[in-house]
């Protein structure tokens, strides 16, 4: 039996074999790049920008550009690629990642303006709740690289805030409770300590441990513009919301 293939769909079937889909080349330059061969990676990451310009890949292929410059040492490779990505993409997620490799690069009079930008970046991705598992990873990545930063206690507040409205308690506690271990000094320690104390209380209605946070909050910052705030939580926590003063006077007033 014979078999008759249209000339149509061979000539498809032709091109679609000669042509490796935006997947498979991302996938074949990060393979090349973990192992050493940076040349070919760089090839890879090219191709895929030349071929499939407006692939949800394009973007992750110059950040793979930038970050193989900075293997080399090339830190003008690193600040055309990185700047590219941002104009070409300037929606792209894979934005605040270029930065923090230019961040890794330039000394530390510059850096700290680098980094603000990071963290500028993450504040109005945070704004967003489908934009937040990014601004958190980008975030992270400005604490553990830049640990000294300036903007480094900034960045665990937020990752906090984000975490506690995401509903992940026990992670914004944790978050909170690492700026107050590590950033001693912080401007947010004060607001972080409530915070604390309110997860306990409101969320996970551990009233024991609220209680010790906000003692520890009015111990440690008495004059704080939360002291007042704390008291009251101290004194009602637990309450069935219809014994509160308040809320009698409410009543009462309808």
């Amino acid at each position: 039996m014979q078999l008759w293939v249209p000339l149509g769909l061979l000539l498809v079937m032709w091109l679609g074999c000669g042509q490796p889909s935006p997947d498979r080349l991302y996938r074949a330059a990060r393979k090349a790049q973990m192992e050493g061969r940076l040349d070919k990676a760089e090839r890879r990451y090219r191709k895929l920008l030349e071929r499939y310009p407006q692939d949800e890949l394009a973007d992750d292929a110059l950040l793979g550009i930038a970050s193989l410059a900075k293997v080399r040492g090339d830190t003008a490779g690193v600040f055309r690629a990185a700047d590219e990505l941002c104009r070409r993409y300037p929606n792209s997620p894979r934005r605040g990642e270029a930065w923090l490799l230019k961040a890794e690069i330039v000394g530390p009079e510059i850096r700290e303006v680098v980094l603000d930008t990071v963290y500028r970046l993450a504040v109005r991705m945070g704004a967003s709740q489908g934009s937040l598992e990014v601004a958190g990873e980008l975030l992270r990545a400005l604490v553990e690289r830049f640990p000294e930063g300036a903007l480094a206690d900034d960045a665990l507040f937020m990752l906090g805030q984000i975490a506690q409205n995401r509903g992940r308690h026990e992670e914004a506690i944790a978050r909170y409770q690492d700026l107050l271990e590590k950033y001693p000094d912080s401007e947010h320690n004060y607001k972080a300590q409530f915070m604390i104390g309110f997860i306990y209380s409101e969320n996970l209605h551990d009233y024991s441990m609220a209680r010790k946070a906000f003692k520890k909050l009015l111990e440690e910052y008495p004059d704080c513009d939360l002291a007042l705030s704390a008291r009251w939580m101290l004194e009602n926590m637990g309450k069935p919301l219809e014994s509160l003063d308040i809320f009698k006077k409410e009543v009462q007033g309808d």
